[in-house]
C-alpha cells in the first residue's frame, strides 16, 4: 500500500484548514464608499440600491439601469461612477 510522503501530507492538511476557515465578512458598501473609478459586483452594491436584483435586472434589460461589464459568465462588474449617477435620477436614466 502506497502512502502519502509525509511533506505532501502537511501541505494537504493546511489546505484543508485553509479552506475550512472562516471567511472574513466584508462591511456593506454606503453610498460614499463607491468610488467612480472602481468595478463593483453586485454583492457588493445590493445594499446601497433601492431595488431588489430581479428589479436591477430588469431594468438593465430595458436599458432604465447601467450596462455590466462581464468579464465571464460568473463575473459581471458595474463602474461605479454608472451606479452613482443611477442613483442621482433612477427614474430617468438611460443606458448609454
Amino acid at each position: 500500500m502506497n502512502s502519502i510522503p509525509n511533506t505532501q501530507s502537511k501541505v494537504f492538511s493546511r489546505m484543508s484548514a485553509d479552506l475550512t476557515e472562516a471567511s472574513p465578512v466584508q462591511e456593506k458598501l454606503t453610498l460614499d464608499d463607491i468610488e467612480p473609478k472602481a468595478l463593483y459586483r453586485w454583492g457588493q452594491i445590493k445594499d446601497v440600491l433601492p431595488i431588489s436584483e430581479s428589479t436591477w435586472h430588469r431594468r438593465i434589460a430595458e436599458r432604465k439601469a447601467p450596462s455590466p461589464i462581464t468579464l465571464s459568465r460568473r463575473c459581471t462588474l458595474w463602474r461605479g461612477a454608472d451606479v452613482l449617477e443611477w442613483l442621482k435620477h433612477p427614474d430617468k436614466y438611460s443606458a448609454k
